[in-house]
């Protein structure tokens, strides 16, 4: 007795979601490895879905391209989507903290902190533990680094 699939199964909808039609391109006609842009130097590791231009998120291949990240990228970037990435650089507004502009902080740099508990700046933007994200990743490191330390000293024991 085999499970209906598709179009027979009762749970089929016609009209879905990205998400879904995503999903139904993965489960029929797999995840393969090839990049279909002619121009493409076949560097990328990543594959996606990019819907066609001027088509609709619909369950038809026909309406998709088989891309890998970088040519995904390049394939949507409009001149208008150009333009809104270059007006969301904060550092180009001359905003010091991007922290500032985060409705809900009332010019604090975090909901507890005035500044980072380890450099005593607030010169970057909060990450967690009252760390700026500069001071969290170099915390972080280190502890990273110690662990691996240890794991190569219990192993010539």
């Amino acid at each position: 007795m085999g499970t209906l699939k598709g179009e027979n199964a009762p749970s089929w909808k016609p009209v879905v979601g990205k998400t879904q039609v995503h999903r139904w391109l993965d489960a029929n006609f797999g995840k393969q490895r090839v990049c279909e842009n002619k121009e493409c130097k076949g560097k990328g590791n990543w594959f996606d879905w990019a819907l066609k231009k001027n088509c609709k998120y619909e369950r038809r291949k026909e309406n998709f391209l088989r891309l890998c990240r970088s040519c995904h990228r390049r394939y949507d970037l409009t001149e208008e989507k150009k333009r809104q990435a270059i007006k969301n650089l904060w550092w180009k507004k001359g905003i010091k903290n991007p922290g500032e502009v985060y409705k809900g902080l009332q010019g604090k740099w975090s909901q507890r902190y005035d500044k980072c508990v380890d450099c005593g700046k607030s010169d970057y933007k909060y990450k967690s533990n009252g760390m700026c994200i500069k001071c969290y990743y170099k915390f972080h490191y280190q502890k990273y680094e110690k662990g691996r330390l240890a794991n190569r000293v219990r192993k010539t024991l």
